[in-house]
């Protein structure tokens, strides 16, 4: 009511509070059950700020998260509780919905969307997206991008001698040794099949060719095993830097992808930038 004092509860906004289901909170002030509820959310000093900032106000509160200790998450909302007189309110309505499994749908389904299913790299619709940023902040910040293109010299082979699940095999290996090498100016991605891709940050020529060399030299350091046969893998690589050559995000990509062929006409195993 005005006076912040409870009139009245649910069973349902009781239990997701951690009361009794029973317990009767009518007449506690609003202070008493923030203070009795404070262990259960994750933040209670972002709660209480954001309590502060809205009540006492003559306007609604609109949806916020509360994320609890448990790994729930409530979220809470707040209307004014109109009186009969004009303009005169009998105080506040708060209502508390658990959207932990919707929340974690809409995570799931997010991580579907922009992550390769076999190696959890960033697939290539989260490239695209990458490609423009970084592009875009390299104009707005002044600096550089580069771009590492690089496919796989020799995996054919064990695909079509060992079958695609120790293709499978051998490319989730792969993938998850080189990503724990990247750095925080670089994105690793997976394009599809055998092609990878690295967007590299405030870099110049120099520094993509000595990322470059740090990926060749770790994949060909590799050993794999398909049926307990050894295999080794080699790389050819495509630098392509912006500004520069390229112009936009999708002239990037074709000098990147120009680089790499040249590469694979070199004789495979090494690395081209794009003049």
């Amino acid at each position: 009511d005005n006076d912040r004092r409870v009139t009245y509860t649910n069973r349902a906004v009781r239990l997701a509070w951690g009361f009794d289901a029973d317990e009767n909170l009518t007449g506690l002030r609003d202070v008493v059950l923030t203070e009795r509820t404070a262990a259960l959310r994750a933040d209670d000093a972002a709660y209480r700020r954001q309590l502060e900032s809205h009540v006492g106000t003559r306007t609604p509160i609109p949806p916020f998260d509360i994320p609890l200790v448990d790994g729930r998450i409530l979220l809470a909302a707040s209307n004014l509780v109109p009186a009969a007189e004009p303009d005169c309110y009998n105080g506040r309505v708060w209502t508390y919905e658990d959207v932990t499994e919707r929340r974690r749908i809409a995570e799931q389904l997010l991580q579907m969307a922009t992550h390769d299913a076999l190696t959890n790299l960033f697939n290539r619709r989260r490239f695209q997206e990458e490609l423009e940023r970084i592009l875009a902040d390299a104009d707005r910040r002044r600096s550089a991008a580069g771009l590492l293109m690089f496919d796989l010299d020799g995996f054919k082979p064990i695909n079509d001698t060992f079958g695609h699940q120790a293709g499978d095999e051998v490319l989730v290996h792969l993938t998850r040794e080189v990503a724990s090498s990247i750095r925080r100016n670089e994105m690793f991605f997976r394009l599809g099949g055998d092609e990878f891709a690295l967007l590299v940050s405030d870099t110049d020529e120099a520094a993509m060719v000595a990322l470059a060399e740090r990926i060749g030299e770790q994949i060909s350091a590799m050993r794999f095993t398909p049926a307990g046969c050894e295999r080794r893998l080699t790389v050819s690589m495509g630098i392509a830097l912006y500004p520069g050559p390229a112009t936009d995000p999708d002239s990037l990509v074709v000098c990147a992808d120009k680089a790499m062929y040249e590469a694979k006409t070199a004789g495979k195993n090494t690395a081209r930038v794009f003049r």
